[in-house]
């Protein structure tokens, strides 16, 4: 996570979300083996597309307002909780030492939390193509796979949580 932050300053755009995106993607590891976990891959960015074309043909074309709805309140909070763990991590870090995997926890919680914020802002952006697109079938597809990545996203986000509640309160 480190290097990957490290690197994100490196950038010549500055709304580039390469930093963001590796982050994320660098906290997807095996912690028996240190490794990218290929699982992890998997399902959270091969499952999404069968599941999302599945729901985009089945879908009416009114139907994209729903995810849309439900991304936009999400969002709010998830960007209400990256704030939040910036704060709790800048007041832990004198309890733990750098290399200390409580704060290692937090690191990635903060990781995947930016990143779920920049997927909402993805799923606004593809939902805010004029409704005449979302009778298309490849945008409402687009559009729930990236609404089912973001929600198993949102689940991991929710068990880091629970394990970062646990090791600060023990």
């Amino acid at each position: 996570i480190e290097q990957a932050y490290q690197d994100e300053g490196r950038g010549t755009v500055k709304i580039s979300m390469q930093g963001i995106i590796r982050t994320h993607i660098s906290t997807l590891y095996n912690a028996r083996t240190g490794k990218i976990s290929t699982i992890d891959i998997l399902l959270f960015y091969v499952l999404p597309i069968p599941t999302g074309i599945f729901l985009g043909l089945l879908a009416p074309s009114g139907a994209a307002q729903i995810p849309l709805t439900m991304v936009s309140i999400l969002a709010g909070l998830s960007f209400g909780t990256v704030i939040f763990i910036f704060d709790l991590r800048m007041k832990l870090r004198d309890k733990w030492g750098p290399k200390d995997r409580v704060l290692a926890n937090f690191d990635e919680l903060f990781a995947n939390l930016l990143y779920s914020v920049f997927i909402a802002v993805c799923i606004v952006t593809v939902a805010l193509l004029p409704q005449v697109a979302f009778a298309v079938p490849v945008v409402r597809i687009v559009l729930f796979i990236l609404c089912v990545h973001y929600v198993l996203t949102l689940l991991m986000c929710l068990k880091r949580l629970g394990l970062a509640f646990r090791e600060v309160t023990r």
